[in-house]
């Protein structure tokens, strides 16, 4: 039985038309053992102007298994119902999991917002021990926030016309960058947006061992000097194989 979840819907009034990406987090409204509707506020704080939701956002969804194989992707944008929500069915067994990565992007804004999450099996036992029910959730119990990952729809696709390569996709060791120049910085960000590693560029093709971070969604950052911005591009960490 497809068991749905309570949601609140804010809209801030009056809010600046500034992007808070932040906010957008993912979340399930809904699931059964084999179907999923995930959630994701970035209408009304991602692309919106003061009073008015982000209808020209475009998102994109990307569902992978932990080997980072993909399981299904979609498009959505228009009105926060049709843009908001993502329905997808599959045959992951509940004792494994998923990854959820959606990147929303928008004509108003200079840079995508990427939001990442983990979907688990969240099982509840009855107090009698009797009886268990249970449906799919995120790991951060929908308290994931965005972080801004690069300009257009480039963390989507590549970045496109871009001199720099990242290869292998995903990686389950050391991963493998091309196009670097002197003067470069390589900055691996997680999901939250948070630096896990800052390496100096040394040679134009350079090697990048990963045996400390968790499985995941990374992001690598390519700048020059003390820039915080630069050419982002996505990593997606899988268990050594």
């Amino acid at each position: 039985m497809l068991r749905v979840h309570s949601l609140t819907f804010l809209l801030v009034l009056g809010m600046a038309a500034k992007a808070q990406c932040e906010f957008v987090g993912v979340s399930v409204s809904a699931s059964d053992t084999g179907l999923v509707q995930l959630y994701h506020p970035g209408f009304f704080f991602f692309g919106a102007t003061p009073n008015v939701g982000g209808y020209d956002n475009v998102c994109y969804w990307t569902i992978y298994d932990m080997e980072g194989d993909v399981l299904h992707e979609a498009e959505t944008s228009g009105e926060w119902e049709t843009q908001s929500f993502m329905l997808f069915e599959h045959d992951v067994p509940v004792t494994d999991s998923m990854r959820v990565e959606i990147v929303l992007t928008s004509p108003l804004e200079d840079f995508d917002c990427c939001v990442s999450d983990t979907l688990i099996w969240d099982e509840t036992q009855s107090p009698s021990g009797n009886s268990a029910w249970g449906d799919w959730s995120t790991e951060t119990d929908g308290y994931t926030e965005g972080v801004e990952c690069g300009g257009g729809t480039a963390v989507k696709e590549g970045v496109a016309g871009s001199r720099l390569k990242v290869y292998p996709q995903p990686v389950d060791g050391a991963f493998r960058m091309e196009g670097l120049r002197g003067g470069e910085t390589v900055t691996i960000l997680n999901a939250a947006g948070r630096k896990v590693a800052v390496i100096p560029v040394v040679s134009p093709q350079q090697s990048f061992d990963t045996p400390d971070l968790p499985e995941g969604l990374y992001f690598v950052r390519v700048a020059t000097g003390s820039l915080n911005r630069g050419e982002v591009h996505r990593l997606l960490k899988v268990p050594t194989r």
